[in-house]
C-alpha cells in the first residue's frame, strides 16, 4: 500500500505520493496528470476558490514530503524526469541550468544557443561561399554578421560542430 501525504496550501484536499502519484482525497482517485513538451508532468489543483491552479507535480511531492520550497529555488530531478522523491533536490536556477547542461539536457552550441543568428544550413553555406572565392566583407554582409564572426566561422574557433 502505498503512502500518501498531505499537500501543503489545500487545506487537506490532496495528497502526494513519493513517487509521484497525486490524490483527490473527495473522490479517493489519482488525479489524471499531463506532461508537457519538456516531460514535466502536471497537474491542476484547486484551491477553494474555484479556479485550478497548475502545479507541477514534483514541487508537489517535495513539499508534501520534505519542506516547502524556499522563494528563488527551484527543485531539480537528479538522474531523470522521474517524480520520485529520492530523485528531486531543491537547487538554485543557476544550479539547475548548470546540471541541465551537464547531463545534456540543454545545449547551447550552434542554433541552440538564445544569442544564436545562424543556422548550421547557413554555416555551410558560408563555408561554400568562401571556398567559392567570396571574400569575408561580402560574405557578412549577406548573412548580416560581422566579418569576425565569419572569420570564427572559417577557422572553427566557433561552429566547429558543423562538418
Amino acid at each position: 500500500m502505498e503512502e500518501f501525504r498531505a499537500i501543503p496550501g489545500y487545506k487537506g484536499l490532496y495528497r502526494a505520493s513519493r513517487t509521484g502519484k497525486i490524490l483527490g482525497v473527495k473522490r479517493n482517485r489519482l488525479l489524471k496528470q499531463y506532461i508537457d513538451a519538456n516531460g514535466y508532468h502536471h497537474v491542476n489543483l484547486y484551491d477553494g476558490t474555484g479556479k485550478p491552479r497548475h502545479s507541477l507535480v514534483h514541487r508537489l511531492v517535495y513539499e508534501a514530503w520534505k519542506a516547502p520550497i524556499p522563494e528563488g529555488l527551484q527543485v531539480n530531478h537528479k538522474t531523470s524526469k522521474s517524480n520520485d522523491l529520492d530523485n528531486l533536490e531543491v537547487v538554485t536556477p543557476e544550479e539547475n541550468r548548470e546540471h541541465a547542461i551537464r547531463t545534456g539536457l540543454i545545449t547551447r552550441r550552434g542554433e541552440n544557443n538564445p544569442r544564436a543568428k545562424l543556422t548550421r544550413e547557413k554555416v555551410l553555406e558560408i563555408r561554400k561561399l568562401r571556398s567559392e572565392g567570396k571574400s569575408v566583407q561580402a560574405i557578412a554582409w549577406e548573412f548580416g554578421v560581422s566579418e569576425g564572426c565569419i572569420r570564427c566561422i572559417l577557422s572553427r574557433k566557433s561552429w566547429r560542430h558543423v562538418a
